[in-house]
């Protein structure tokens, strides 16, 4: 089972809309998916409970709470034994050994952000940590930061005609 995070030091920078997307492509090539929230907000869970309410949701994909450490080690586990393809974390924003952890474990690392000057900062800020923990920790793992949404009404001119 491959493990791919998505992970940002800033609240709303994209982390859980990645990861919904990213699950919704893996099951419509019908991949499992274990989902591991580590969000204490429940947005996964939220989106899966709002997806059974109009009869949406791909039951090749589950939702496991992973908030702390134990549950994390179990949700893994669970998944792992279930023979899911895929398990996708959605850590919270900010620092934590949960956190920490997530990306230790992880086989892929997406950093989520926006093209204004407040989210690159953060999403930089969030690369330099992960590569420093890998490094700490003597791990290689493939790390990308992701462009989500365009901010287009807050672009400049010379922005808006690269787009």
């Amino acid at each position: 089972m491959k493990l791919i995070t998505c992970c940002s030091f800033k609240g709303g920078a994209g982390k859980t809309t990645a990861l919904m997307g990213l699950c919704s492509w893996l099951a419509s090539k019908k991949r499992r998916v274990a989902l591991f929230e580590a969000d204490e907000n429940r947005p996964l869970t939220k989106w899966k409970e709002n997806a059974l309410r109009n009869g949406a949701w791909d039951h090749q994909c589950e939702v496991f709470v992973a908030d702390e450490l134990p549950l994390l080690e179990d949700a893994y586990q669970q998944a792992e034994a279930a023979g899911f393809h895929y398990a996708l974390a959605d850590t919270h924003g900010g620092l934590s050994e949960l956190n920490n952890a997530i990306v230790a474990s992880s086989d892929f690392l997406l950093v989520p952000t926006m093209l204004t000057p407040l989210d690159i900062d953060e999403a930089l800020a969030t690369y330099r940590y992960i590569v420093e923990l890998l490094l700490a920790e003597e791990l290689q793992t493939h790390t990308a930061i992701l462009r989500q949404r365009v901010p287009v009404g807050r672009l400049t001119v010379s922005q808006q005609t690269a787009y």
